[in-house]
């Protein structure tokens, strides 16, 4: 089993096709299904959703979540990039 292609694709399935202003309305219960998803897994220590500009939208770690951003990251820039 791939755990990256699995967690991608079962985030995914949760986000759907919802923008920003979507998940952000939805924030309380993504942490929780978040946190669900990611305590599958002893290996992962938290889940995360970035919008495009860098900023985060949803955690399963922290809820309320924190005004963050990863926008000036190079690893981040290189994801936009791709």
């Amino acid at each position: 089993m791939d755990l990256n292609n699995d967690m991608t694709t079962r985030v995914m399935e949760l986000l759907g096709h919802n923008d920003a202003a979507q998940i952000r309305k939805a924030r309380q219960d993504l942490h929780r299904r978040l946190a669900f998803i990611g305590g599958s897994y002893p290996q992962v220590a938290a889940v995360a959703v970035f919008g495009a500009g860098g900023e985060l939208l949803a955690s399963s770690r922290y809820f309320p979540v924190a005004e963050v951003s990863i926008a000036h990251r190079d690893d981040f820039g290189a994801a936009q990039a791709s």
